[in-house]
């Protein structure tokens, strides 16, 4: 399994500078090119975008950590 090469997405920072926003390059067949892991407050969500450019939630994580190693899990 490849290990990703996670990007912060900084537009998305925090006033105080605190990451909320990562993506990593997953070329999936059925999913594209990027995934993003999102925080959504209450926990971090791992998106895709459709077809139309829509983000679509794939599932729910309590952390950045068990988000990513979801995506290794499923996506790669």
């Amino acid at each position: 399994m490849a290990k990703l090469n996670w990007k912060i997405i900084h537009d998305c920072d925090e006033e105080d500078g605190t990451p909320t926003c990562w993506a990593a390059e997953i070329n999936h067949q059925l999913h594209g090119n990027w995934c993003w892991i999102t925080n959504k407050g209450s926990y971090f969500a791992v998106e895709v975008k459709n077809y139309s450019g829509k983000f679509i939630e794939l599932v729910r994580c309590k952390s950045p950590v068990s988000a990513k190693r979801w995506v290794s899990t499923h996506l790669m």
